[in-house]
């Protein structure tokens, strides 16, 4: 049978149009222009000889007739794109996730063996990189990213809290158990980047320690937990990054005090991978692991 339908990029740009409500974003869901954007929906009005939008003053709205193909489209694309990735999935599936050397050391690989033995159809590659990579480009198929959530074009899901708390190795503490803040200043204390987040922590119990202005700045997350697993002080760690270290006691936390983060670890992907079965399945993997629900 001979199908007469619109070109299948018409219907995905107006998909994206619908779902956001915006020419704009979907322009950077789709990384193309806006001008591009609204060729498409002409050219699919004027294959169907019906408007499909409505141009307002600030932004766009369906039509009738639009709000029908919408509510019709939706699950027709969902189908096709799920019969296509069923086909895919017949080949070795590969998927490759770029995340930071250290947040892979202390977090991710000691939990890969649980993830090989449930998906063992899955060839995961681990891209380690302090750059931000083109997922878009194609460089990486997913990424664990530290920021706000906020990346055009790409979904993002949180994972990981940037709340810190001190963290030090118990030698360190040779059996002493700290009970005031203020006894940190017997310590060397470690800092990352720059010395404001023990001074921030510090200023949640109401102190201005003279120690929380010196101490060694090291700008490499893995060489900072390192210094601090082997005794050289005392640090501000994410807690739910060091969760291992510290249920092993290679870590302890003096004191449960939390600086809390706007920033945090997240998830992060291109919207098309969500019909991605392969990429789904590492995805609740980690979240899984993420929120300690993994079974063994």
């Amino acid at each position: 049978m001979k199908y007469r339908l619109p070109p299948m990029t018409c219907l995905q740009v107006f998909e994206a149009c619908a779902r956001h409500g915006s020419f704009r974003r979907a322009a950077d869901e789709l990384c193309i222009t806006p001008p591009a954007v609204t060729h498409q929906i002409k050219q699919l009005e004027a294959w169907l000889d019906a408007p499909l939008f409505r141009r307002l003053k600030r932004g766009i709205c369906l039509t009738e007739q639009g709000k029908r193909l919408s509510r019709e489209l939706e699950p027709q694309l969902t189908a096709l794109a799920r019969t296509l990735n069923d086909y895919r999935t017949a080949q070795p599936c590969q998927l490759t996730l770029s995340l930071t050397p250290a947040l892979s050391t202390k977090w991710l690989v000691t939990r890969l063996g649980r993830f090989w033995h449930k998906h063992a159809d899955i060839e995961l590659k681990l891209h380690h990189s302090l750059a931000v990579v083109d997922l878009l480009g194609g460089e990486a198929d997913m990424a664990i990213r530290w920021g706000e959530g906020e990346w055009p074009g790409l979904a993002a899901e949180p994972l990981l809290s940037g709340d810190l708390k001190p963290v030090c190795s118990p030698a360190l503490l040779a059996g002493r158990r700290l009970t005031d803040p203020t006894e940190l200043e017997e310590f060397v204390l470690l800092h990352e980047d720059s010395r404001d987040d023990w001074q921030r922590w510090l200023a949640l119990h109401g102190l201005n320690l003279t120690n929380a202005e010196k101490g060694p700045i090291i700008d490499d997350a893995g060489s900072l937990l390192l210094a601090t697993a082997a005794g050289q002080g005392v640090a501000l760690g994410r807690v739910e990054v060091l969760a291992d270290e510290l249920a092993a006691g290679r870590l302890v936390c003096p004191f449960d005090t939390a600086l809390p983060s706007q920033k945090g670890y997240w998830l992060v992907y291109p919207h098309a991978l969500k019909e991605g079965e392969a990429a789904m399945r590492l995805r609740e993997f980690l979240l899984e692991e993420a929120a300690g629900r993994a079974n063994g």
